[in-house]
């Protein structure tokens, strides 16, 4: 359930982060331009850090060359990866690897929303990029490829904190199983060494006993 609930927040709260960054950034173009961009970008702006540069993809794979895979392929693959980051982010085993998949999953379905939303006058669906940086010029991208990007280091981390802490765990039950073997043993031991001394005891008893009669009849 804690989960399930850290999931659907951090969708609604990413996706929607992403969206309207992408509305805001395509509004400063016309619909015109936008609709005919193809894998052409119009430049917004440009300073020094940050630049906005209005580009339309296939998204992921896109890289490969427009048209390479096509959308059907590319939507079913980027689906199952969602789908696949989703049940991580339910069955994960704490909260920071529940929000990194989650991160991962707003990213996906960001950019598979627009895939199916959008589609150009040729007929091709695409995805809205629109951030860049003009001193270092790798390509454009959006929010949802960042949210994927640090969504990976966090859910990893999770990873690591979660192999940390049941590795612990199964070092603590070790140790207290390890304990209670000793405490048995020692229990044991001591049951056996106290039965032996009543034993003894009993022992001495029988012969003072037979002592006693030994003297009685000897009287």
């Amino acid at each position: 359930m804690r989960n399930a609930i850290i999931l659907v927040f951090t969708l609604s709260i990413f996706i929607g982060i992403d969206q309207f960054t992408k509305i805001y950034a395509f509004s400063k173009s016309t619909p015109e331009v936008i609709d005919s961009l193809g894998n052409r970008a119009v430049l917004v702006s440009e300073g020094k850090l940050f630049g906005m540069r209005l580009v339309t993809n296939t998204g992921m794979f896109s890289s490969l060359g427009e048209g390479t895979i096509p959308y059907g392929g590319v939507q079913t693959i980027t689906s199952l990866i969602a789908i696949l980051v989703i049940l991580s982010a339910l069955f994960s085993k704490n909260k920071i690897m529940v929000f990194g998949f989650s991160l991962i999953a707003s990213g996906a379905l960001g950019n598979i929303m627009d895939r199916y939303m959008l589609i150009d006058t040729n007929g091709g669906h695409y995805v809205r990029d629109w951030i860049y940086n003009p001193g270092h010029d790798k390509g454009t991208y959006n929010i949802a490829d960042i949210e994927v990007v640090f969504g990976s280091p966090i859910a990893a981390i999770g990873l690591l904190i979660g192999m940390f802490k049941d590795s612990k765990e199964e070092k603590k039950t070790f140790e207290s199983s390890e304990n209670k073997k000793d405490f048995w043993a020692t229990k044991n031991t001591e049951t056996k060494q106290n039965k032996e001394i009543k034993k003894e005891k009993e022992i001495k008893n029988t012969e003072k006993i037979k002592n006693k009669e030994i003297n009685k009849v000897n009287k």
